[in-house]
């Protein structure tokens, strides 16, 4: 299943899964955010809680009141009840008792409650963010689309990503930052993707996910361009090899040669 958050609201964060538990984790996000209930969430550092959060206030019938952002961790203990429950006395008896929040404010919160996978649990979602962070990138920095090659591609797509869809964006943009010709080789890539160690190949196999990943490139370059030969300069191959990966693929054109 895919499923793309942006299909179903008018949001302006786009959120894609191919992995089916958090395609229903986006579905029931979007049920969520049309009332006004309470929503805990939860996920490892990089996960996108924050993004989530926004799409949730943007989809909701709160979309056009302003959505303030606080930074809990940054909070003093003895500020915490007053900044988050106001400073009139007694504003959320019970929540906070000595310094320390109790634990039935967890429970006052958790009205509805998602946990954020992490990026090494839905491992088939890494070929669209590759490719989301370089168009990203190759637009902010004015530069051509960095191509990967084999082996850069076989280490961004089986290593662990412990900083998440965080790790990987900064990976992409340090990549524009730092690299000046378009071709990624793996010994520009930075030391953690280098180290042999931290990569987990799968039985899957390399040369089905390039494919896929290829495929999406193309489409999405078909998408944003008014002909096939345009399509092909940007990807930098001939006009015949991109025909050939559009037959192979069978991927619609709707567009003049």
């Amino acid at each position: 299943m895919f499923l793309s958050f942006s299909h179903f609201s008018t949001s302006s964060i786009d959120i894609h899964s191919k992995n089916p538990n958090f395609s229903r984790t986006l579905q029931m996000i979007l049920r969520v955010a049309q009332y006004p209930s309470t929503v805990l969430i939860e996920g490892e550092t990089g996960t996108g809680k924050e993004k989530i959060a926004t799409l949730i206030h943007e989809a909701s019938p709160r979309s056009m009141m302003p959505f303030v952002k606080i930074n809990c961790g940054a909070i003093p203990d003895a500020l915490a009840e007053s900044e988050l429950f106001g400073y009139k006395g007694g504003a959320f008896m019970g929540a906070k008792k000595e310094g320390q929040f109790r634990e039935d404010l967890y429970y006052r919160l958790q009205v509805a409650h998602f946990i954020i996978p992490a990026l090494r649990e839905r491992p088939e979602d890494l070929p669209y963010l590759i490719d989301l962070f370089l168009y990203r990138f190759s637009e902010i920095y004015k530069m051509p689309i960095k191509i990967f090659s084999e082996e850069v591609m076989e280490r961004f797509l089986h290593y662990h990503w412990p900083g998440n869809i965080r790790q990987l964006q900064n990976c992409i943009e340090g990549i524009y930052a730092t690299i000046e010709h378009e071709t990624v080789c793996l010994e520009e890539l930075p030391a953690f993707l280098q180290n042999s160690s931290n990569i987990h190949i799968k039985p899957t196999g390399l040369r089905e996910q390039v494919a896929a990943f290829e495929k999406q490139i193309i489409e999405r370059v078909l998408q944003e361009t008014k002909s096939l030969r345009q399509a092909a300069t940007i990807l930098h191959i001939p006009h015949a090899t991109l025909l050939r990966r559009i037959e192979k693929w069978g991927i619609q054109k709707n567009k003049d040669t």
